[in-house]
């Protein structure tokens, strides 16, 4: 499954759609016909389902699931506020994690929805966010940084890692409280992943007050009941510089992530970095090597492939 995006001429936008490729038949199809825009394509386990994230109907980006044997309708699994990001499967199949963005102002109360309401829930205002008492007023409060992120204003909003059942749609923050997680900045493309089995799950914050002078991303493992935290998250990283993507071994040995060496230096050499889960001790790879890996996969042979820039 791919995302194809094409330009819509007279409309100035891109539209994406998710494509399966059927690799037996040489078939490519489309699997998203209808309205909005859809990525972010994820297989179930068992390869039976594709969820996906979708702006089909006025919810917003939500995680959709899509039945691919025997046909059917895509369904909405997720609603609510702060969108949806990055959506991986848990090795079981019953749950799935993804980020949203939610609000940590401690004068706001998000609104529940009653049962049986399906109606889209609403943005809070500005000034609901921070507490004023003209609801309407666009007045922002900074109070401590980081306030404001290159050209958007956070409002005291935050990006947590959510839990969601497949089936029910029930759903917690796995990631509460006045942080990132994922990171707002210096991060990869999904900074979070499962155990093998299911119990934990790494994900990746910055743990410093100040998050505006530090690059201390740092790989934390979160145990597990169900959708809700086990007690407190574990600081795994080695050093006060940027640490992300991390992703665990198919035998649950490991956890391997990106890490830099120099704290408060965006622009360090990342390595490829192992963390044993049962004693504990950290084992860097390419310390010698004089590039960067940008990304990287752990392969079935238990090779490590990644991707970095060469001669640039």
């Amino acid at each position: 499954a791919y995302v194809h995006r094409c330009f819509v001429e007279g409309e100035d936008r891109f539209h994406a759609t998710i494509r399966l490729y059927e690799r037996e038949t040489s078939e490519d199809r489309e699997l998203t016909p209808g309205p909005g825009e859809h990525w972010s394509p994820a297989f179930s386990p068992d390869g039976k389902t594709l969820a996906f994230v979708s702006k089909r109907d006025d919810h917003g980006a939500q995680l959709w699931c899509l039945p691919l044997a025997g046909g059917g309708e895509a369904r909405r699994l997720t609603s609510g506020i702060g969108g949806v990001e990055s959506p991986v499967w848990s090795p079981d199949g019953r749950r799935l994690a993804f980020a949203r963005e939610v609000v940590v102002s401690k004068g706001y109360k998000a609104k529940k929805a009653k049962r049986g309401d399906t109606r889209p829930q609403e943005e809070p205002s500005t000034g609901e966010v921070y507490g004023l008492v003209n609801k309407a007023s666009s007045a922002k409060i900074a109070d401590s940084l980081l306030f404001r992120h290159w050209d958007s204003w956070r409002d005291r909003r935050r990006k947590h890692v959510f839990l969601v059942d497949a089936k029910s749609g029930k759903m917690a923050d796995i990631t509460p409280g006045d942080w990132d997680s994922p990171p707002i900045s210096l991060g990869s493309a999904r900074d979070f992943d499962f155990a093998p089995d299911g119990k934990e799950l790494a994900f990746v914050a910055n743990p410093d007050e100040v998050v505006a002078r530090s690059t201390n991303n740092c790989v934390f493992v979160q145990p597990l009941a169900g959708l809700k935290p086990k007690g407190p998250p574990q600081c795994i990283s080695v050093t006060e510089a940027c640490d992300c993507q991390p992703r665990y071994s198919a035998d649950g040995r490991h956890i391997y992530y990106l890490g830099m060496e120099k704290p408060g230096y965006e622009a360090d050499r990342n390595r490829i970095k192992a963390y044993e889960r049962t004693s504990g001790e950290t084992r860097a790879f390419l310390e010698a090597f004089d590039r960067s890996p940008a990304s990287y996969d752990l392969a079935p042979d238990g090779n490590i492939v990644f991707s970095a820039d060469d001669l640039g």
